[in-house]
């Protein structure tokens, strides 16, 4: 992937659809992902997770899904993926941003510390320090397989021990379950909202601007064959018209939040 989070007014209110293409992002497409952010340092159990609440509205607003976003910011980056060392649990996800239509972020988490997001490209090169330990991020390319099957690798930066690493597709699919189902005209898709990424920070750092993405798992005869996204700002998202969004196929939905962003009604 060269899986992010990436003035509002000053910002086009349309959505960025996409195919989350991966191959540009390893052969380092230079683009910007669709951010994660910071979240506590306790892995949530299944069991113990809130449920997002959906309801289908009736009568005139029968072609209406609500969906209530007050569980669902930065969700991803406690139930993707993890790794343990003498500091502590560290959490690893992959987050998109609106900059690009198929940038992606490596977000970690180390434990009761702010995530940190690296740009996925063919020279990411991401250092940081957590609990008295050093860590740093790249990206092992060989030219013999698919770039999706390039690897993620985190080490030590002091001792070079590798302390965790993971295939690209492995962690967009674990971080793309993450998300909550959401059904539109009949499709299903994963919702998403998270803090976009500041990048003045090296590594980035999660900023106050927060995203929604809408990622479509495309199958043909049973097999998985790529992940379409469809992104946008929250914030044009409360204002009083909403934002319309050309989703899969070039259907259509108008999306609307409440003014506090603890809701969204996906209208067809």
């Amino acid at each position: 992937m060269s899986l992010a989070l990436l003035g509002l007014l000053a910002l086009p209110c349309s959505a960025a659809p996409g195919a989350l293409d991966f191959e540009r992002l390893a052969a380092a497409a230079g683009a910007s992902g669709f951010a994660a952010p910071q979240a506590s340092g306790v892995l949530v159990p299944a069991s113990l997770r809130v449920p997002l609440t959906r309801t289908l509205l009736t009568a005139r607003e029968a072609e209406t899904e609500r969906v209530d976003l007050s569980g669902l910011l930065d969700r991803h980056l406690s139930q993707s993926s993890s790794f343990n060392d003498r500091v502590g649990r560290h959490r690893v996800a992959l987050t998109l941003d609106q900059t690009e239509p198929d940038g992606a972020w490596l977000t970690v988490t180390p434990p009761g510390a702010q995530t940190r997001m690296v740009l996925i490209e063919a020279g990411m090169n991401g250092r940081w320090s957590a609990g008295g330990r050093n860590y740093k991020v790249g990206l092992d390319i060989n030219i013999f397989r698919a770039r999706l099957n390039n690897v993620i690798v985190i080490r030590d930066a002091d001792s070079d021990e590798v302390l965790w690493s993971k295939r690209i597709s492995e962690l967009m699919s674990t971080s793309y379950f993450a998300g909550e189902e959401v059904r539109i005209g009949g499709r299903s898709y994963r919702i998403f909202l998270a803090h976009m990424p500041d990048e003045s920070h090296r590594p980035a750092i999660p900023s106050k601007v927060l995203g929604i993405c809408l990622i479509y798992d495309e199958v043909f005869e049973g097999r998985h064959v790529r992940y379409r996204t469809f992104r946008v700002l929250l914030d044009p998202l409360r204002r009083p018209e909403g934002v319309t969004m050309s989703l899969m196929d070039g259907e259509r939905a108008l999306l609307k939040a409440a003014p506090d962003g603890s809701s969204l009604e996906i209208s067809r």
